[in-house]
């Protein structure tokens, strides 16, 4: 019996939060980002929200028996599925490049009145050798 396989980042890259994997690993704009991550993720979100307002849209628009009682739960979910729609789809990347533009703005600010200084991260900084790796 062969053990499940884990899906990473690493094994998967991109799929997982793709528009911050693209700003970080791929150096892009975070608009470019968000412009090059959002057809990939269109479909998948229209498909499910589709799917769940066609499911209820039977139920909140019989006339059936007991249909009173399950009609305006209906038409709540539909209008929620909705609005969530619109969030994801609208909403949270616009609130993600705010907050993008002002972390940037915020950071040239800082820096130009000397508070902070320009540094590289972690991931980026070249190795430092030091003595006892020379003498190998």
């Amino acid at each position: 019996m062969t053990q499940p396989q884990i899906v990473t980042r690493e094994k998967w890259p991109g799929r997982f939060d793709r528009a911050i994997v693209h700003v970080r690993d791929d150096h892009m704009t975070p608009l470019d980002a968000i412009l090059h991550a959002g057809p990939e993720r269109l479909r998948p979100i229209l498909m499910t929200s589709a799917a769940m307002v066609l499911g209820m849209l039977p139920t909140a628009i019989s006339e059936g028996e007991g249909s009173e009682f399950r009609a305006p739960m209906a038409i709540a979910v539909i209008g929620g599925v909705v609005s969530s729609t619109l969030l994801s789809l609208i909403v949270v990347p616009v609130f993600y490049l705010a907050i993008e533009g002002s972390k940037a703005w915020l950071s040239r600010f800082f820096r130009r009145l000397g508070l902070v200084r320009h540094s590289v991260p972690p991931s980026r900084a070249t190795p430092v050798e030091t003595p006892a790796k020379a003498a190998e």
